[in-house]
C-alpha cells in the first residue's frame, strides 16, 4: 500500500531559468517571488551581474504555468528580452526565497531608466495622514530614480547612492513585506531615514522657516530656484511671470533658445494646449518627456509664450516626474519654467559643489539634497510625427534601455559573447555615444556639444559610467573623421584601441536602418546642418544608396559658399547673402537684393563680398540646414541666431500655425530648380523667393512653396537612385527631418510612388542618433572586413 502511494505521487521537477532584459531595479524579483508562491513552487531568485537566475521546484505543470505567466504577467517597467532554461537536480527546498545578489560574469541585464512618480506614491505624498506626506523622495518598486543613482551591477542598494541611508524599522518592514509594493524596492526610504533637502540663499545661508513655503513664496515673487532633481539641476521660475523669465534668460545667457515648461497636471495641459492621443500618452508615460505642443488660441494672455519660445509656434511641455517637482507647485501657479541647470553651453550640473559655484549667480535660492546623483541625465524631448511619437533628444526616461539591432549574418552562428565590445564616439554637436556589447546597443544620454573641456569631461565620465554597467571595456572605437572635431583629434592622438572611421551622413543613414532593423541596401535621404564628406567638403543635402558597409553619393545640393565659415551658423544673413549672390543675374541685382533684405548689415557687406568674389577664403557647403537658415534670413524671419539651427527651426515653425497632419500636400505648387549632373541647382528657387517676397506674397505661402520645392527635389533624387539600383526602401535621417511639415509631405509622396519609407522614432533623427549608426556600421565592418580589435 505504501509502495503504491509512492508510485502515484505526482512527479517533482526542478528547473533553472536564465532571464535577461530590464529586470533589475524594477521589482522583478518580488514579482517572481509572488508568482512562485501563487503556483506553489519552491526555490529562489537571485540577481547576477549579467542576468537574473530563477530556480523553481515543484509540479511540472505548475512550473510550465509559472514560466508562461512570467512572460505574460510582467508589466512595465519590467521588460523580459530572453529566457533560457535547463533541468537541474532536486534540492528539496521548503520555500521560495529572494537570495542575495551575486557578482558573476559580464553585465547584460540592464537597469531601467529613471521612472516618473507612480499614482500610488503620489497619493501618499499628498495624504496628510501618510508617513510620506510632503516627502520629496518617496518611491517604490514601480517608480523613482534608477540610472542616475546606480554605480554598478547587480542593482542592489549597496551599489547605489542610497547605500548611505540605512532603512529604519518601518521602511524595513515594508521592504520585507511580500504584499507591499516596496517589497525589495532598493530606493525605499522615508523622512526618518532617508535623504533630506537643504535650502540656501545667495549667501550660502539657510533662510528661516519651512523650505517648501520659502520656495513657493520665491516663485510667486518672480525669483529663480536652482533645484537638484533626479538626474541633475534645474533652473525653475514662474512660467506666467515675464519678469522672472527675462531675468532667467539674462542670468543664464540664453536670449532666444526655447525654455520648457512643467505643468501641475495633465488637465492643465489639456486646457491650454492642443493634445492628441499620441502626445497625451507620451506626456503621461513613465518616461515623462518634454513634448512639443501647440497652445490654444488666447493662451498668450496667460503665459508669455513669445518669451518662453521666441519665434516658435510650439512649446515644450512636461509633467512633474519626481515627488520634489510635484511639491514645488504653489496653489496659484499651474506652470513653471523648468530648464537645465547650467550656464549656457556648459554640461548638465549634477553635483552640489558645481551647482554652488556655477548657479549661485543665476539662482536666488538653491534647493539641494544629500542623495548623490551618480550620473547626470538631462530631460528627453519629443514630438508627434505622422501618428507616432518621435524623440528629438533621447535621455532621461529612456537611457540606459538597450536597443536591439540587426546583426551581421556572417557571425550569426557565433555566440554574441565572443563579439567585440564597440564604442562609437558620436559627433561633436548634440553628442551621444553608443556601446555595442554582446549584440545589443546602449545609446547614451544627451551629452551636448563637445566644444569645451567641461563637456569633453562630462562625456568621458558618462562613458566610464556606462562601461561599468555593461562591465566591458571597448575593443574597437568608431568615430567621425571630421578633422575639426575635438573628439576626432583626441581619439587619433591618444587612443590605444583600434580606430575605425564612419562618415557623418553614412552614420545618419545606418542609424535609421538600425532602428528599423533593416538589413538590405536602402536609399538614404540625409538632410542636416553640416557633416564632413569623403571628398573633404561639407555635406548636408544628400541622396545616398548603400548599407552598413558602404555607400554611394547619388545626388546632392550644388555647394554654395558659406562666408564667415562657422560664424555663418550664428549669422544666417551671411548665408542668405551667399544664396542671393549665386542666384542674382547681375551684380546690380545682387546689391539691390542685399540692401532690401539686410539693410542693417550694410557695414559688413564689403568683407563678405571679398569672400564671395574669392579674394578671401570661404568654404563651400551642400547643406539643407544652412539653406533653410539663409532663406529664413532673406525672408526676415531670423537674421541672427543664438543657437545652432535657430533660423531653420523658426522657418519650419511657420507651418505649425495650422494643423497640416490631415492634409494631402500638392507639391506641384513649388519653385523651379534645375539639375546639373548629380547636383540640384537652386538659383531659380531663390529668384522666385525674392520675387514673391518683394511682391509681399503672404509669408506662409512662400514658406510652403519652399517646403514643396525641397520635397520635389528629394522625390526626384529618390527616383534617380531607384533607376540606378532598383532599391525601393527609403530612410529619412538628419536633423532637418525634425521639420514635421517637410517629413509629412515627403513621406506622403514617396509612399504614394510605391516606396517603403522609414523614419526615426526611438532614436533622434538629428546628430543625437549618429552614434548608433556609427556603432552598427562598425560592427558589420568588423564582421565582414576582419578588423583587428583589442589593445594595440
Amino acid at each position: 500500500m505504501g509502495r503504491m502511494a509512492e508510485e502515484e505521487s505526482p512527479p517533482v521537477h526542478r528547473v533553472r531559468l536564465f532571464v535577461q532584459g530590464v529586470i533589475q531595479g524594477v521589482g522583478f524579483r518580488p514579482f517572481i517571488y509572488r508568482l512562485a508562491v501563487k503556483y506553489g513552487l519552491t526555490g529562489f531568485v537571485q540577481n547576477r551581474s549579467s542576468l537574473v537566475i530563477v530556480e523553481v521546484e515543484g509540479d511540472p505543470d505548475q512550473i510550465s504555468a509559472f514560466s508562461e505567466q512570467l512572460i505574460w504577467e510582467a508589466a512595465s517597467p519590467i521588460r523580459v528580452d530572453r529566457i533560457s532554461r535547463e533541468r537541474t537536480p532536486l534540492k528539496g527546498d521548503t520555500a521560495f526565497v529572494i537570495s542575495m545578489s551575486h557578482e558573476e560574469g559580464q553585465a547584460v541585464s540592464m537597469i531601467p531608466p529613471d521612472i516618473s512618480t507612480c499614482p500610488e506614491c503620489l497619493t501618499e505624498l499628498r495624504a496628510s495622514t501618510s508617513r510620506y506626506y510632503n516627502y520629496p523622495f518617496t518611491t517604490c518598486a514601480q517608480c523613482g530614480p534608477r540610472f542616475s543613482l546606480v554605480q554598478q551591477m547587480p542593482y542592489d542598494r549597496i551599489s547605489t547612492s542610497m547605500a548611505s541611508f540605512p532603512m529604519c524599522i518601518s521602511c524595513k518592514k515594508e521592504y520585507e513585506n511580500v504584499q507591499n509594493r516596496r517589497f525589495h524596492a532598493q530606493t525605499t526610504t522615508c523622512p526618518a531615514c532617508g535623504p533630506q533637502v537643504t535650502l540656501l540663499n545667495k549667501l550660502g545661508e539657510t533662510p528661516s522657516g519651512d523650505w517648501l513655503t520659502n520656495c513657493h513664496q520665491a516663485l510667486q515673487e518672480a525669483q529663480i530656484l536652482a533645484v537638484k532633481g533626479a538626474g541633475g539641476f534645474h533652473l525653475i521660475c514662474n512660467a506666467a511671470s515675464q519678469e522672472a523669465i527675462s531675468s532667467l534668460r539674462v542670468r543664464k545667457g540664453r536670449p532666444n533658445k526655447p525654455l520648457a515648461i512643467m505643468a501641475k497636471d495633465l488637465a492643465c495641459i489639456q486646457s491650454n494646449f492642443f493634445v492628441s492621443k499620441v502626445e497625451a500618452e507620451a506626456i503621461n508615460s513613465q518616461a515623462a518627456p518634454i513634448v512639443l505642443l501647440r497652445p490654444k488660441p488666447g493662451r498668450s494672455q496667460l503665459l508669455p509664450l513669445s518669451s518662453i519660445a521666441p519665434g516658435l509656434n510650439r512649446i515644450g511641455v512636461m509633467l512633474p516626474y519626481t515627488p520634489l517637482h510635484h511639491l514645488l507647485f504653489p496653489e496659484n501657479i499651474d506652470f513653471l519654467v523648468v530648464t537645465s541647470g547650467n550656464p549656457s553651453g556648459m554640461p548638465t550640473i549634477y553635483n552640489d559643489d558645481d551647482a554652488l559655484h556655477q548657479l549661485g549667480s543665476i539662482a536666488d535660492l538653491l534647493l539641494l539634497h544629500n542623495r548623490a546623483i551618480v550620473m547626470g541625465c538631462d530631460d528627453s524631448v519629443g514630438q508627434e510625427l505622422a501618428g507616432d511619437f518621435q524623440l528629438i533628444r533621447r535621455s532621461r526616461g529612456y537611457v540606459p534601455e538597450c536597443l536591439t539591432i540587426p546583426l551581421p549574418s556572417t557571425h550569426q552562428g557565433d555566440s554574441v559573447k565572443n563579439w567585440p565590445t564597440l564604442l562609437a564616439i558620436g559627433p561633436d554637436m548634440k553628442n551621444t555615444f553608443c556601446y555595442i556589447h554582446q549584440g545589443k546597443a546602449y545609446l547614451s544620454q544627451h551629452i551636448g556639444d563637445l566644444n569645451t573641456l567641461e563637456n569633453i569631461k562630462y562625456q568621458q565620465d558618462a562613458q566610464e559610467h556606462l562601461q561599468k554597467l555593461v562591465d566591458a571595456a571597448p575593443e574597437l572605437i568608431v568615430y567621425d573623421p571630421h578633422p575639426d572635431y575635438l573628439s576626432t583629434r583626441m581619439m587619433e592622438k591618444t587612443s590605444q584601441i583600434p580606430l575605425m572611421e564612419v562618415y557623418h551622413h553614412h552614420a545618419h543613414m545606418t542609424s535609421c536602418m538600425a532602428e528599423n532593423h533593416i538589413q538590405t541596401a536602402v536609399i538614404g535621404c540625409t538632410l542636416d546642418g553640416t557633416g564632413y564628406g569623403d571628398d573633404d567638403t561639407l555635406w548636408g543635402f544628400e541622396i545616398l544608396t548603400g548599407d552598413y558597409l558602404s555607400y554611394r553619393r547619388v545626388q546632392h545640393l550644388k555647394p554654395f559658399l558659406l562666408p564667415g565659415g562657422e560664424a555663418a551658423i550664428r549669422r544666417p544673413w551671411m548665408t542668405g547673402m551667399s544664396l542671393l549672390f549665386e542666384a542674382a543675374e547681375s551684380e546690380d541685382q545682387f546689391m539691390k537684393w542685399c540692401e532690401f533684405c539686410f539693410p542693417r548689415h550694410q557695414s559688413q557687406f564689403s568683407l563678405l563680398l571679398s569672400q564671395l568674389h574669392g579674394n578671401l577664403p570661404a568654404p563651400r557647403i551642400s547643406s539643407a540646414g544652412r539653406l533653410l537658415d539663409g532663406i529664413s534670413a532673406i525672408l526676415n524671419i531670423c537674421h541672427e541666431g543664438t543657437y545652432e539651427g535657430e533660423a531653420a527651426i523658426q522657418f519650419s515653425e511657420i507651418m505649425e500655425k495650422d494643423d497640416f497632419t490631415s492634409q494631402v500636400g500638392d507639391i506641384s505648387n513649388r519653385y523651379r530648380y534645375t539639375i546639373e549632373h548629380d547636383s540640384w541647382v537652386i538659383d531659380e528657387m531663390i529668384q522666385g523667393v525674392m520675387q514673391d517676397y518683394v511682391r509681399q506674397t503672404p509669408l506662409m505661402d512662400i514658406v510652403r512653396k519652399v517646403h514643396h520645392t525641397l520635397a520635389s527635389m528629394i522625390v526626384e533624387g529618390v527616383h534617380r537612385a531607384k533607376n540606378q539600383t532598383g532599391i525601393t526602401t527609403v530612410v529619412l535621417s538628419g536633423g532637418v527631418w525634425n521639420n514635421r511639415y517637410l517629413t509629412h509631405i515627403t513621406k506622403q509622396h514617396l509612399t504614394h510612388e510605391g516606396y517603403v519609407v522609414y523614419t526615426h522614432h526611438k532614436v533622434p533623427t538629428g546628430d543625437g542618433g549618429i552614434a548608433l549608426g556609427q556603432a552598427v556600421s562598425g560592427l558589420w565592418r568588423w564582421a565582414h572586413e576582419h578588423v583587428s580589435v583589442g589593445p594595440k
